[in-house]
């Protein structure tokens, strides 16, 4: 059984980036021995990336480093998806904005939606200052629930939160068709997207595909979402859990 925690400790290592360690220059990369004492006392991109993981909405990031091996329908789409993974960086920059998409549950949407949001973490921990976040996971369901509740409240520490989602560098948003959006959510969730496409924020969206996304999400996200690079995942893919590090055997 694969020990996470430990695994955990070097987020350079889980990208097959890591070198030895050197003390003289604080924006190497930490050494391949997990347990090095060093890691965690001098490495300043591993203190940074625990501070910006920290802060996201994500508790799993378990998901994030498990491998998927996808069947040969979908070769294409993970082709794709490990491109835009091996530059998030640049696909933030860029302000880019992808959705995917699925006929049925099961088919890995939310790890690869961990796998970008985590794969950004550890690209921009060499420089990020461990502020309120890079990036956000939303679980839009659960969002919309809390909107239900904290929009009754006038709560400022919610206010906050959605003024948080239109400012970071990358929102990445699970399940966003899973049910249909009263028309509060419809309009405080649409406001966000919005603002975030105006000011050429990144995002993800994963969802079920739906008979009619327009009455599900409402006209402000549904038109947003059509103007996304689309992805489409037929099969169901369970994680490898057996293996971590990066295989040549067509695993993501």
């Amino acid at each position: 059984m694969t020990n996470y925690a430990k695994t955990l400790e070097c987020p350079r290592h889980l990208a097959g980036l890591c070198d030895e360690y050197r003390p003289n220059n604080e924006h190497e990369y930490c050494s391949k021995a997990l347990n090095h004492p060093e890691c965690k006392e001098k490495c300043v991109p591993y203190k940074i990336f625990k501070d910006l993981t920290r802060n996201s909405d994500s508790e799993c990031i378990k998901l994030a480093v498990q491998k998927l091996k996808p069947q040969k329908e979908d070769l294409q789409t993970f082709q794709r998806i490990k491109e835009i993974k091996s530059n998030i960086e640049e696909f933030v920059r860029k302000g880019n904005n992808l959705l995917i998409t699925s006929p049925h549950m099961q088919c890995a949407k939310s790890t690869i939606l961990f796998k970008f949001l985590y794969g950004y973490f550890w690209q921009m921990s060499c420089w990020a200052p461990p502020d309120e976040g890079r990036g956000k996971y939303v679980n839009v369901p659960e969002f919309a629930m809390d909107i239900d509740v904290y929009s009754v409240r006038n709560s400022d520490e919610f206010r906050k939160k959605i003024d948080i989602l239109k400012r970071i560098d990358l929102v990445v948003w699970d399940d966003i068709t899973l049910f249909t959006l009263n028309d509060t959510a419809k309009n405080i969730i649409g406001s966000i997207i919005n603002s975030r496409f105006r000011n050429e924020k990144a995002n993800v969206f994963a969802g079920l595909e739906v008979n009619n996304p327009q009455t599900v999400l409402g006209n402000i996200i549904y038109q947003q979402l059509q103007t996304c690079e689309h992805l489409r995942i037929t099969k169901m893919h369970k994680p490898n859990k057996q293996k971590i590090e990066t295989n040549k055997n067509g695993e993501f």
